[in-house]
């Protein structure tokens, strides 16, 4: 068979499938101005269900497109290619879906988070405050003369009270530098921070090279006599993670096994240790193989949420790996009044999250404003 066979024989039956999917169900159930990117979005993964690597050899040695950057427009870049395969459609049968409307929808949903400022062609710039940001409204307003967009509260440092200080001064400086600026709360989730503890006594660092010993638990009580021991005080942590799975400390530049479980401590072995040769107390530390049965929202983080629904323009979630989520973080927080509710922005930082990506992104086209 030619090239051109061969294609049609693979991109047809995928054409015709995806013309049935705009009847999904699950696109029903998102907002109007959502529903094309909700039927883009399950075409593209009916697409990748398919293993596309000899066909884009062909489609490249015909000068075609590979269909490789046309996530925003999948169904009609399909389509297209068959024609110039010699496929003859109508324009009735052509899914509306074009790279132009693509385009026009991610400026119009990147405009809606961030405002007039998206669409300059100039980046958006975004500022973290601190925790005396409040003290200086000169500063703020300077800062916002000088370009920043988005005002950034961390809400894992500082409480309630100063946040709402920075958002209030937020405003006035704003009305001073006689141009808007938007703020951006992010909610801090689940804290997988490190302590370091030398036989029961806390350190600010730890010394650790390949090939050594530690041992991580959830609190140092009764631990004193061990030599180098680190802590996550996440209850219930140590009994779900799993015997020779990855714990990832400092961003990754420490990484070390399970080795051994001893009753409510976990042996580790140092793997690798990339760049300065300890772990810092404060560092965060992760675990990509453990899937943990922990809430995404703190009493912390509930706390945030009022000054968020008093203040705030854009919503940062971490931890959320599943709808479920989604749906506890609605419980408190009304995300459905485009006018009322802050946009939404998804921290997909777990691989749990990564998994369940696409059903988080339907879900969220359920909201007026969302980003990931």
């Amino acid at each position: 068979m030619t090239h051109r066979e061969i294609l049609l024989q693979f991109l047809l039956p995928i054409e015709e499938k995806m013309k049935s999917i705009g009847s999904d169900p699950r696109i029903q159930q998102v907002l109007p101005k959502h529903k094309s990117s909700a039927t883009n979005l399950l075409k593209y993964l009916w697409l990748r269900t398919h293993n596309l690597s000899s066909y884009q050899e062909k489609l490249h040695a015909m000068g075609l497109s590979s269909l490789a950057s046309a996530e925003s427009h999948i169904h009609r870049q399909v389509q297209e290619v068959l024609q110039r395969l010699g496929h003859q459609q109508s324009e009735q049968q052509s899914d509306v879906c074009t790279a132009e409307l693509a385009s026009k929808v991610i400026k119009r949903n990147t405009r809606a988070l961030f405002g007039p400022a998206a669409n300059s062609g100039k980046p958006v710039l975004m500022v973290t405050m601190n925790s005396h940001s409040h003290d200086d409204i000169d500063m703020l307003a300077e800062l916002i003369r000088r370009g920043m967009h988005i005002a950034r509260i961390n809400c894992a440092h500082d409480d309630a009270e100063v946040w709402s200080k920075v958002a209030r001064k937020l405003q006035q400086a704003a009305s001073i530098a006689g141009k808007g600026c938007k703020l951006y709360m992010d909610l801090a989730g689940p804290k997988f921070r490190v302590q370091v503890f030398k036989k029961g006594v806390p350190v600010k660092k730890l010394s650790v090279e390949a090939g050594d010993r530690i041992w991580l638990a959830e609190s140092v009580e009764g631990k004193t006599g061990l030599k180098r021991l680190i802590t996550c005080q996440i209850p219930g942590i140590v009994a779900q993670i799993k015997l020779q799975s990855k714990v990832m400390i400092d961003d990754g530049m420490i990484e070390a096994l399970v080795e051994e479980k001893v009753e409510d401590t976990l042996a580790l072995r140092i793997v690798r240790v990339s760049g300065k040769p300890w772990i810092k107390a404060e560092k965060g530390i992760n675990f990509p193989q453990s899937s943990f049965r922990i809430p995404s929202l703190t009493k912390e983080d509930l706390s945030a949420i009022e000054v968020v629904i008093g203040h705030a323009d854009l919503v940062g979630y971490s931890f959320v790996r599943s709808v479920k989520d989604l749906e506890a973080l609605e419980k408190h927080l009304d995300l459905n009044q485009p006018e009322l509710s802050p946009g939404l922005i998804l921290k997909i930082e777990t691989p749990e999250a990564v998994a369940q990506l696409p059903a988080l992104l339907l879900h969220a086209m359920r909201y007026p404003r969302f980003g990931v």
